[in-house]
């Protein structure tokens, strides 16, 4: 059963009642949640059988955690991973199932040292032998403005299988405060708390990679002073131990391979080095040399190139790889066309989604780029003409493609949401 058939279930009706049930009626109060709030927590990598959830908790809680599947039968619960920081009240507590049953609906239990429920979640894993697959793309979450309940609302209404985060996850970066490796960390705590999506019943797999301000360095780079603690935090709040199918690679970069698609996130912060057009690094020797030992050319599955930064920006002012490094780009553009799959390309980070038409003398073929921002933050102030570009909006915005196989060709059905409203819908399909 995959997602969207279970969400509208009965059986999934009928049985989160009767888990919402027991829960207030056995749920007890603690001082470290707020009033009207839950732990805050996120599902990251999940295949069809193993899933990773990371919950932001007291320091100094003694907390255990119970996992049972839709017959109330409990689960292994592999290993419960916490990382601390020094001085601060909060700790991550991460958990990893393994051979978990498939097609289950399974409920996490969060008792305190009183064997008392404090909280409780439910989870899925993913049918990854499905051809076809509903994603969410999402950038620049500055939890600081005021319409984010709104926009997480609208999100989960849409049922996605998972969530690919593109960077801006966290607003660390601030004029008025001087940014530490203890205001970085502060400032994910304070993000984790304040988001919707860390609050829902059910939760969605979320995958994500990093942009200059949860970097925590304005339109930052490899000279970063505080880059180590950095990714040592974003690693511990949205990083996945290595599974089944995802493979981690250089900085926040990783390779994952479901619903028989393969994604390559990209991180364009720590090893980003500023120069001329031909000179300067966005991904780094060491990333491009991994990416190309992670895609076999003969692998008829389609691929996600996914980065913060635009790939084919450098029709504007701002960062892009086009931009700043087309020495690097053409590297990555001569990978994709060595492979017996058809690319697309993935970014965030400007303020506007826009959809980009690559015409076929780029890769062999017509392609797209996505770009995706912003979910809530502040919109752009101008965007620049864009001769590939086939729509654009500034609102405060979010995608939602659903993607299906098909003989090697990947269909893509795009549709951008705002709070209440469809901005747009259209559909391209990429084949080699």
């Amino acid at each position: 059963m995959n997602r969207r058939t279970f969400l509208k279930s009965v059986n999934f009706f009928l049985y989160s009642l009767l888990i919402g049930f027991r829960a207030k009626a056995n749920m007890v109060t603690t001082s470290w949640i707020p009033s009207g709030r839950r732990i805050p927590a996120m599902q990251g990598y999940t295949d069809d059988t193993s899933t990773q959830v990371i919950l932001l908790v007291a320091e100094g809680e003694k907390l255990h955690y119970a996992v049972t599947d839709d017959r109330g039968k409990t689960l292994a619960i592999d290993s419960v991973q916490p990382t601390s920081y020094p001085n601060s009240r909060y700790r991550l507590d991460r958990l990893t199932l393994t051979k978990l049953p498939k097609s289950s609906i399974f409920t996490l239990t969060v008792y305190n040292s009183k064997n008392e429920t404090i909280d409780t979640r439910m989870f899925q894993t993913l049918d990854i032998s499905d051809d076809s697959m509903k994603i969410g793309l999402m950038s620049c979450m500055d939890d600081r403005v005021n319409n984010h309940k709104a926009m997480w609302k609208s999100v989960s209404e849409k049922q996605a299988d998972i969530l690919f985060f593109l960077g801006d996850n966290v607003y660390v970066d601030d004029e008025e405060v001087r940014v530490t490796p203890d205001t970085i960390w502060e400032r994910h705590v304070e993000t984790r708390m304040a988001l919707d999506v860390y609050q829902t019943e059910l939760l969605t797999p979320i995958i994500g990679i990093w942009d200059d301000h949860d970097y925590a360095m304005d339109d930052g780079d490899t000279r970063f002073t505080y880059k180590d603690e950095s990714l040592r935090i974003f690693k511990a709040f949205f990083g996945s131990n290595d599974g089944t199918y995802l493979s981690n690679g250089p900085g926040v970069s990783s390779y994952v391979s479901l619903f028989n698609q393969r994604f390559v996130f990209l991180d364009s912060r720590y090893y980003r080095e500023k120069g001329s057009r031909m000179k300067g690094k966005i991904w780094g020797s060491e990333q491009i040399a991994w990416v190309q030992a992670k895609l076999d050319n003969q692998c008829f599955k389609p691929v996600w190139f996914i980065n913060g930064s635009q790939f084919y920006g450098g029709y504007q002012r701002y960062e892009s790889v086009e931009r700043e490094s087309i020495s690097e780009l053409n590297q990555m553009i001569s990978i994709a066309k060595n492979l017996a799959a058809p690319v697309i390309f993935v970014a965030g980070d400007v303020h506007y989604s826009e959809i980009s038409n690559l015409e076929k003398n780029i890769l062999g073929y017509e392609s797209v780029e996505l770009t995706s921002s912003a979910i809530h933050s502040t919109p752009a102030d101008d965007v620049s003409d864009n001769p590939r570009r086939t729509y654009v909006t500034q609102e405060n915005n979010y995608m939602i493609v659903e993607t299906k196989v098909h003989r090697s060709a990947l269909e893509l059905n795009i549709n951008i949401y705002g709070r209440n409203q469809t901005y747009h819908t259209t559909r391209r399909t990429v084949a080699k």
